[in-house]
């Protein structure tokens, strides 16, 4: 899960170390999805927090989160 993916270079690279992974995509700015639909297997153009309340939002189990959320 990367939660702030933006245009998904953390979801890429786990791709290259672990290519059999299933990732997932979260991110606000609609302009990244097309970026992140080349790299995750599923992808939220939301805010985490908005998700996160959402009754559609199923809240996996995931093995690993990696982020690197905007700080402003």
């Amino acid at each position: 899960l990367d939660c702030a993916a933006g245009a998904g270079v953390f979801a890429k690279a786990a791709k290259l170390v672990w290519p059999n992974i299933h990732t997932t995509s979260i991110e606000p700015r609609e302009e990244e999805q097309s970026r992140l639909l080349d790299c995750s297997d599923i992808v939220y153009i939301d805010y985490l927090e908005n998700l996160l309340t959402a009754e559609s939002f199923e809240c996996a189990r995931w093995d690993l989160i990696i982020t690197n959320p905007p700080f402003n």
